[in-house]
């Protein structure tokens, strides 16, 4: 990615700049212990060494007595303005710069505004409250300027899975717009601050951090276009916190607004036949038949449930139609050995063989294991560590059809 062609350049010229250290000492009032601790500060940055002007104010700022004080703050801001022109230079002259020290420069800007204006946020006297109104002003200005590119390094970090890096833009992306300083709300593209938040909500996502995107929900879930992701996440989280009520909420959501999407009808209908509830999910396959009648998952769904309710030949039938569709499909082979199987075992053997019935009975069972056989077999080609599931029906297949040597294999598996 060749982020040089969309950071936004602001090059600020050198007189806008020059006004930064000086707007300090109209707003505010330094006391002569500050005064001397802000020395050295004052004259990295008139000597343009911004970094170690910062490296000096994040010093300051572990001294509580200078830590909530609005003028070492905004000297934070100043650096930080400093050393972002510096390396926006580099980029409008096309030189060799370091990308991501280019954002953690916007970073420090913006974290700077945000502690300056919680400090200011305590003003309380005419004086103060005038120092408060002069200052936002400023920070206005500032963040209108660094804000998309703000958001860029929230997507720079992100698209590199650098998560952690990442939540710091993120987080600031979706509280800037919402900060008491704006007189009213700030004017950002709904999709670009869409995109943030969920960037935000996968972030934490991914990090396991499931409380904290807990936040960033309600903007995604209902978007067109994250809805789905963020409500496929909320479910695993569901899923793996074992929360079935919620889980089952939010497949029912994802189904209705999302028919098709795989994930969610799949895993409703296994959450239905989990809890033998058969008919809700023949009723859920119908709706979608109707919607894709050869779609192959519905088809392989519809199988599964009416071998479920035990109407084996619709099962057998579904089975077929969705080993048609797809080639590459696996449980309905199962499905239709498992559906042949039980219409073998329905066939009610007479109590004695000398009964005339006994021999058509009999051959009517065999024939319908004969038909299960290869079925699965294939299944267990397909899926060979299935053991358990095509193990106990080719048991009943081989001993029914009197298949001594592969009868005693079987048994002997099952038997370890």
């Amino acid at each position: 990615m060749k982020i040089g062609g969309y950071i936004h350049k602001y090059i600020v010229s050198k007189a806008v700049t020059a006004l930064l250290v000086p707007l300090l000492f109209s707003l505010f009032v330094v006391n002569v212990q500050a005064q001397k601790a802000y020395r050295p500060i004052k004259a990295a940055l008139k000597e343009k060494k911004a970094s170690e002007a910062l490296t000096k104010v994040r010093a300051l700022l572990a001294d509580t007595v200078h830590a909530s004080d609005p003028v070492l703050l905004e000297y934070g801001i100043d650096a930080s303005v400093m050393q972002n022109e510096a390396l926006n230079e580099k980029i409008y002259l096309k030189q060799k710069y370091d990308t991501a020290q280019f954002f953690q420069s916007v970073l420090s800007i913006a974290d700077f505004i945000v502690l300056s204006e919680n400090a200011i946020a305590r003003a309380e006297t005419k004086s103060e409250l005038k120092q408060k109104k002069k200052l936002q002003a400023r920070h206005r200005v500032l963040l209108a300027r660094y804000y998309q590119n703000l958001l860029m390094g929230g997507r720079y970090f992100f698209t590199k899975s650098k998560n952690e890096e990442a939540l710091k833009y993120l987080t600031l992306g979706y509280d800037i717009p919402k900060m008491e300083l704006w007189n009213t709300p700030y004017p950002v593209s709904k999709s670009d601050w869409l995109r943030n938040a969920y960037y935000a909500l996968k972030a934490h996502y991914d990090l396991g951090q499931y409380d904290e995107m807990q936040r960033y929900v309600e903007i995604a879930k209902p978007d067109s276009i994250y809805g789905k992701p963020t409500l496929e996440y909320l479910c695993l989280i569901s899923m793996n916190g074992g929360n079935p009520a919620a889980l089952r909420n939010y497949l029912e959501e994802g189904v209705k607004r999302y028919p098709l999407y795989p994930f969610f009808f799949t895993n409703l209908v296994d959450d239905y036949n989990s809890t033998k509830e058969y008919l809700k999910a023949d009723s859920l396959v119908e709706q979608m038949l109707k919607l894709d009648s050869a779609n192959a998952i519905i088809l392989e769904a519809k199988s599964l449930v009416q071998l479920n309710l035990e109407n084996y030949e619709t099962a057998i039938s579904f089975a077929e139609q969705s080993i048609r569709t797809d080639s590459a499909a696996v449980e309905p082979y199962y499905y239709a050995g498992a559906a042949y199987c039980g219409l073998a075992a329905n066939v009610k053997l007479p109590k004695s063989v000398n009964s005339k019935t006994y021999g058509r009975q009999m051959s009517q069972k065999k024939a319908l294991y004969q038909k299960a056989l290869p079925f699965l077999e294939t299944y267990k080609k397909l899926a060979p560590h299935e053991t358990q599931r095509w193990g106990k029906l080719l048991y009943q297949v081989y001993l029914n059809l009197n298949m001594g040597s592969q009868f005693r294999e079987i048994d002997k598996l099952l038997n370890q």
